[in-house]
């Protein structure tokens, strides 16, 4: 099986521009928020080329933990296996998944 492996990591959402924080106002996607940063993620292929992901943790939010993931594979499939390449076009969707994930909680309340 071929299998690459690739430890996403996350930088702390204070480090990311203003505009593309979602305003962070409720305690709950606070928390999700640290969470998102410290969980890496491990993207595969098997013998028939689909891929595979898996996380060394959760956020808290299932939904949040599967676009997290589709967002991984999507950047392996784009810039393939360099883990730069990867971790940066992951680092780009994270404040978008985080606003996503927002605005869904809102709408539930």
């Amino acid at each position: 099986m071929m299998l690459i492996g690739l430890l996403l990591f996350a930088t702390p959402v204070q480090a990311a521009p203003a505009q593309d924080v979602p305003p962070l106002g409720n305690e709950e996607i606070v928390v999700i928020a640290e969470r998102l940063r410290s969980i890496s993620a491990n993207v595969g292929r098997d013998r028939e080329g689909r891929f595979h992901c898996s996380l060394s943790g959760t956020t808290g939010s299932p939904r949040l933990d599967d676009r997290l993931c589709r967002a991984a594979t999507d950047c392996v499939r784009r810039v393939g296996g360099e883990d730069a390449a990867v971790r940066a076009c992951l680092e780009s969707r994270k404040p978008r998944l985080l606003r996503q994930l927002r605005r869904e909680m809102e709408r539930e309340r």
